[in-house]
């Protein structure tokens, strides 16, 4: 695998990670804004898994605004063809 490959799959990986961490965060948030009273343990695991689920698609988002990035300025800062210092001009 090349070294663009593997960019792509830690990009791809971490992107996932922190749509997950969201997911996880807003759950928190969630279960301390509603009080324990109105939650159930299968309201409780639903909605975990929904916040999981939505992080995960928030991760995508973020691969692919990270790639489409990664593609735009790669093909920005391409490196122009090195020329000679010395080159003789006959």
């Amino acid at each position: 695998m090349s070294k663009r490959w593997w960019g792509v799959l830690a990009l791809l990986v971490l992107s996932e990670a922190l749509g997950v961490a969201c997911g996880h965060w807003y759950f928190r948030t969630f279960k301390n804004t509603v009080p324990p009273a109105v939650l159930s343990s299968v309201v409780e695991t639903t909605v975990y898994a929904v916040y999981l689920a939505r992080g995960a698609v928030l991760g995508l988002a973020f691969f692919a605004w990270g790639f489409l990035g990664w593609v735009l300025l790669g093909a920005t800062w391409k490196r122009a063809p090195k020329q000679d210092a010395f080159r003789k001009t006959a």
